[in-house]
């Protein structure tokens, strides 16, 4: 029962993003942990996007692919959720959403699930915490409010974990990764001497 209390701690963002970064597109998921008196050992954090697949013969099958995301947290020891941690997918070309509009990620069917799996550093007990989202619940355009108050009476920096969940809008494309990152390509051409712009 300790390795499942331990899991309620841990709690997943209502809803994942989608923002600019760096030029780049990404999703964002949101990952805190309610308690702040210990470590989580061993941390694997994965996430995995699931879709029903039809093969040339009309065989239905669930096709599961594990998607990277930043920070790769097998090169990590333990993780300390000091502040909430912001779970990183740059969507580039190794990406399954690389080709994908705002539009067209509405229209899809598919399911994001996010595993986070460690040892209580307290009572070394393993446990798991898991969600996973669907496309209505990735915000395209948004960023999470950030949670870090600076408190004078206190002199010291405070998580506001009431603002765990918010998000407000941004200006962000809703073209594909794909078409962001061929017009950025374009400028920067054009930015550098001797480069010729095709008539």
């Amino acid at each position: 029962s300790r390795p499942r209390n331990r899991s309620k701690t841990v709690i997943f963002s209502t809803h994942a993003v989608v923002m600019q970064r760096n030029k780049k597109l990404c999703l964002v998921i949101r990952i805190g942990d309610l308690r702040d008196d210990n470590f989580i050992l061993g941390t694997n954090i994965s996430v995995k996007i699931l879709r029903r697949k039809v093969t040339e013969e009309g065989e239905l099958y669930h096709d599961m692919k594990m998607i990277k995301v930043d920070p790769d947290v097998s090169k990590e020891s333990c993780i300390f959720f000091v502040w909430p941690l912001d779970i990183v997918h740059v969507i580039d070309e190794e990406s399954p959403f690389y080709n994908m509009t705002a539009a067209d990620m509405a229209k899809e069917r598919f399911e994001l699930l996010v595993v986070l799996e460690g040892t209580n550093e307290t009572s070394n007990m393993n446990f798991q915490a898991r969600t996973s989202y669907l496309p209505n619940e990735i915000l395209w355009g948004h960023r999470f409010e950030s949670m870090l108050l600076y408190r004078k009476d206190h002199n010291k920096f405070q998580v506001n974990f009431s603002a765990f969940h918010s998000t407000y809008e941004v200006d962000t494309p809703v073209c594909s990764a794909r078409t962001l990152q061929k017009f950025h390509e374009t400028n920067f051409k054009r930015q550098i001497p001797g480069v010729k712009r095709r008539p």
